[in-house]
């Protein structure tokens, strides 16, 4: 049996490359096989249309994109509900650094507006998204609502912090400050709750 997985990864590679260089309208079907050194006929037994491509690509990439949200905030220890807060709001000021990743989730939210697959995927990741960061405050929230309430503060922050920052002038210690400050009396802990 053909072990088909390595080539495919590879081809969605090439593509998420082509996306970045040249966005969706960029990414044709040709483009991506001679990135992948293998002929179109080829490329379309793996992917028979770019939907298909775009389709496997965005689902890559969010699965990628979830897994490294756990590793991060889930990684080591946040024994308090300030180093919680804290690292949430430091992943957010280092994601707006990433340019990279802002052009595809760029790319990923103009796709989904003409896209129903693409849509579709968009949420399921920001439904995960959500309850990733849902369960890490939840430990430290006054109730599980209270923690979705903070998620539902914290997501807009975050993924508007990532397209505007370079734009805004503000002190990110003073912002950082301030949000978490919002964050704790929304999760309704001034201090620890162990």
């Amino acid at each position: 049996m053909r072990n088909e997985r390595p080539k495919a990864a590879e081809i969605l590679a090439c593509a998420m490359s082509i996306l970045r260089e040249r966005g969706d309208h960029g990414l044709t079907m040709r483009k991506v096989a001679e990135a992948a050194g293998i002929s179109l006929g080829h490329l379309q037994h793996y992917f028979p249309t770019k939907n298909d491509v775009l389709t496997a690509l965005v689902g890559l990439h969010f699965a990628q994109c979830t897994a490294a949200l756990r590793d991060r905030i889930e990684g080591g220890q946040a024994d308090s509900c300030e180093e919680r807060v804290a690292r949430l709001i430091a992943l957010g000021f280092e994601y707006a650094q990433d340019e990279q990743t802002c052009c595809v989730f760029r790319e990923f939210w103009a796709l989904s507006s003409r896209n129903a697959q693409v849509h579709a995927l968009l949420d399921v990741y920001y439904r995960e998204y959500c309850a990733v960061i849902t369960g890490f405050l939840e430990p430290f929230a006054k109730s599980p609502a209270a923690a979705s309430a903070a998620t539902a503060l914290l997501m807009p922050w975050l993924e508007g912090y990532t397209v505007t920052a370079r734009a805004l002038e503000s002190d990110q210690e003073e912002l950082a400050s301030r949000l978490a400050e919002t964050l704790r009396w929304v999760l309704g802990s001034d201090r620890d709750l162990r």
